[in-house]
């Protein structure tokens, strides 16, 4: 049922389908030909936020995608847990950059900013995993498997070649060393 009200606002009971003429879901827009089906969000100027996505339930705003053009944290902002400016959790900036945690990323292309532990997973499915970790005592840097937390040796290699293992037991370097001084 479509119905417009006097002051022209528009409402549709029931599902939606641009052209599609039997909907599975609230709002379905298909394309007739093989091209990309789009919905495009369009404002005159590129200033402030230029268009949203907003997940709402009775209980408020859970979770927003918002493109800001202009006036600070230009870019792809990502809202979750709500969508005041506290629950912005990534931005893709239009540089490229990427920032978790913070919508101001320096001069890294990403970036993750947590006001007690900034961690940084990498994982392959159950097996074993590598996590950059920082607190407010230590950066850490785990090599381990998955079942148990067991060491697991961490290399570095420059082009092919290995120079660099660290093990459970010690560390070994392949090649020159060339030490120029020592560290507290």
């Amino acid at each position: 049922k479509f119905e417009i009200d006097g002051n022209g606002d528009a409402y549709f009971n029931g599902k939606v389908g641009i052209n599609s003429t039997s909907p599975s879901n609230t709002l379905v827009v298909s394309e007739a030909t093989d091209n990309n089906s789009s919905i495009q969000l369009f404002r005159a100027s590129t200033g402030g936020d230029i268009g949203s996505i907003n997940w709402r339930t009775n209980q408020g705003n859970q979770a927003k995608i918002n493109y800001r053009g202009g006036g600070g944290s230009e870019g792809m902002q990502f809202y979750a847990g709500g969508a005041a400016s506290s629950n912005l959790s990534m931005v893709i900036k239009t540089d490229g950059k990427v920032a978790i945690g913070t919508h101001t990323p320096q001069s890294y292309k990403f970036e993750i900013w947590d006001d007690t532990t900034a961690t940084l997973q990498i994982r392959k499915a159950n097996s074993s995993r590598i996590v950059f970790s920082n607190d407010s005592q230590h950066n850490t840097l785990y090599s381990q498997t998955i079942s148990g937390y067991a060491d697991r040796d961490f290399v570095v290699k420059i082009g092919q070649n290995e120079r660099l293992r660290i093990t459970g037991t010690g560390i070994t370097v392949t090649g020159e060393v060339a030490a120029s001084q020592d560290y507290p």
